[in-house]
């Protein structure tokens, strides 16, 4: 949120700031991936079947509310798990957002 915030700044604020958002994104993973591994629960591989059909579910929902009622009767290990599928999401799409960005800096560097 801070970074979009300071999009009105400037571009590189906006930038600096997702970059904080990102590491904090991955001290979460490793949090939860620590949860899973200290409970002695299973951290479900991109081959797992479990993986794969929670992973298209959460491609094609975006509604936190979806997430609340399907995960109120959830075990531990699938809250866990769907929770890492969907930090491996938002990184995708901040992975995208930082290339736009540097673009747009570039582009600004070329017209200066």
């Amino acid at each position: 949120v801070e970074g979009c915030a300071a999009r009105t700044t400037s571009t590189e604020t906006e930038l600096k700031l997702l970059n904080v958002a990102k590491a904090s994104l991955q001290e979460l993973l490793v949090d939860y991936e620590d949860y899973l591994r200290v409970r002695k629960l299973t951290l479900w591989g991109k081959d797992d079947n479990r993986y794969i059909k929670s992973l298209n579910v959460c491609r094609s929902n975006n509604d936190s509310e979806y997430y609340t009622n399907i995960l109120q009767n959830s075990s531990d290990e699938i809250i866990a798990n769907i929770a890492i599928i969907l930090i491996h999401q938002t990184d995708f799409l901040l992975a995208r957002l930082f290339e736009r960005l540097n673009r747009i800096i570039s582009y600004q560097l070329l017209v200066d």
